[in-house]
């Protein structure tokens, strides 16, 4: 049985694409490291950001990193885990 909170409504494959497309355009980015604010982030998975702050706490969910104090995400990092879990849903069926 699937957990409800660990598999939320997940976005479509072409909408995830197309939504790091247009934040690749509009994020700011360090070297090659786009960074995504924890909303950016919980929306590109489908999730709300309470869920993305529950999965930090528990140490579950994409990593993270701080910068001045605040959590950020990276792009590509948040892409492989959204891979990831596809792939366990798949496997789990």
């Amino acid at each position: 049985m699937r957990h409800p909170k660990l598999f939320a409504r997940m976005n479509s494959r072409e909408v995830v694409e197309s939504e790091a497309e247009r934040l690749r355009r509009i994020t700011p980015s360090i070297g090659p490291v786009t960074i995504l604010l924890p909303a950016e982030a919980a929306n590109l998975i489908g999730v709300r950001p309470a869920l993305l702050s529950r999965w930090r706490a528990s140490e579950q969910g994409p990593a993270y990193f701080k910068m001045g104090g605040f959590v950020r995400y990276d792009l590509d990092t948040v892409l492989e885990f959204i891979r990831m879990r596809r792939l366990l849903l798949d496997l789990m069926h």
